[in-house]
């Protein structure tokens, strides 16, 4: 028994439906999951720039430095 054309239309229709409301579900993810790319590059960033800072030399001369227990 094959269905009417109606039925199949029907069908069809709500199909649709559930793929365009999948497709939005779908970009919300990516959109929230870009915020939190952004979010982690920038503390990476910052994270960077504190190492970079702490590999650097102190250039103050061995005689003026405070000992580390001060």
């Amino acid at each position: 028994m094959s269905k009417s054309d109606t039925d199949r239309i029907d069908d069809l229709e709500i199909t649709i439906a559930h793929q365009g409301q999948q497709i939005e579900e779908l970009s919300d993810t990516v959109t929230d999951q870009w915020k939190m790319i952004e979010d982690l590059r920038r503390q990476l960033a910052r994270l960077e720039s504190k190492f970079a800072d702490m590999q650097e030399p102190d250039e103050t001369p061995p005689e003026t430095q405070k000992p580390p227990h001060w």
